[in-house]
């Protein structure tokens, strides 16, 4: 069990549900609709299986490469079989789609679409620095349209979730492209100010179209954006491997304030999301310390 825990990045695992439940409670916010969260339980968990899907993949193809690099990978230390793994990324990937398609034809379609990306990414775009950030930016903004496409096609064309998903994609992509020479010693240059900038950007917008937003959005983005920027600063100059892998895994995990923040403004128990963010925070952390997350 261990092993596969490894295979999937547990600590990456805590931000992947929230990208659906954000979505789904930033339409409802856009369109006034009124929700209930077990609706988008089936899409959380398809993002899950999706997600667990995609690094599976990715460690089967690279496991040539891995043979070199990183030894301590289990289908390089070959605990896990390589053909179970493959067995279990199918299964993943149409348990996904069935889940997309179950909850509706427009969920289903952008179900198939992520599927369609996540392999291109890891069978081509992963190649090149740029082409990765977008196709693995693309994974984590089609996450959120899968939760926002509960509530009808009218609600992934609104512009409000748009911003919001635009807006994670090229965070994650900025993330993306500054791991990807994490393994050497490198200098980051102006990319280090994009996850930062494209947070601060994003949740500007929904702060100036909120009449009234609650004190608990407020505290989470300035928390994300703050988090966001202290990364930025950390990365300035030549970075060591270990700082960038550090980073990374701190950027990554800073999508729990920007989730908890959109679902925020939806439910009024801000003080309850708080909570629960600062929570898998410092869950993530820890898990960090015992699972690589790149």
């Amino acid at each position: 069990m261990y092993a596969w825990l490894k295979l999937i990045r547990l600590p990456n695992i805590l931000t992947v549900p929230g990208d659906a439940l954000a979505g789904f409670c930033i339409a409802a916010v856009s369109l006034n609709k009124i929700i209930s969260f077990k609706q988008a339980y089936p899409i959380m968990l398809a993002s899950i299986m999706f997600y667990c899907a995609g690094l599976i993949i990715n460690d089967i193809i690279d496991i040539n490469e891995d043979t070199n690099n990183q030894l301590k990978r289990p289908l390089v230390t070959q605990e896990i079989n390589p053909f179970h793994a493959k067995i279990v990324a199918v299964f993943l990937l149409c348990v996904g789609i069935f889940l997309g398609l179950y909850t509706s034809k427009t969920t289903g379609i952008i179900a198939i679409i992520l599927t369609l990306n996540i392999l291109i990414y890891n069978m081509w775009a992963k190649k090149n620095n740029v082409l990765a950030g977008i196709f693995m930016g693309l994974c984590r903004g089609l996450s959120l349209f899968m939760g926002a496409s509960i509530l009808g096609w009218q609600s992934i064309t609104h512009i409000t979730v748009l911003i919001v998903a635009i807006g994670e994609s090229l965070y994650i992509m900025s993330v993306t492209m500054i791991a990807y020479n994490e393994r050497q010693d490198t200098k980051i240059g102006w990319l280090k100010f994009m996850p930062f900038g494209t947070l601060f950007i994003t949740l500007s917008y929904i702060l100036t179209i909120q009449n009234q937003p609650s004190i608990y959005f407020v505290i989470l983005a300035l928390i994300s954006t703050a988090t966001a920027f202290k990364c930025s600063y950390i990365l300035s100059g030549t970075v060591k491997s270990n700082i960038t892998i550090q980073i990374v895994g701190v950027l990554i995990t800073n999508l729990i304030f920007f989730q908890t923040a959109l679902i925020g403004l939806y439910n009024k128990l801000g003080l309850i999301f708080a909570g629960v963010a600062l929570i898998l925070f410092n869950t993530n952390k820890l898990l960090r310390k015992h699972f690589y997350t790149s």
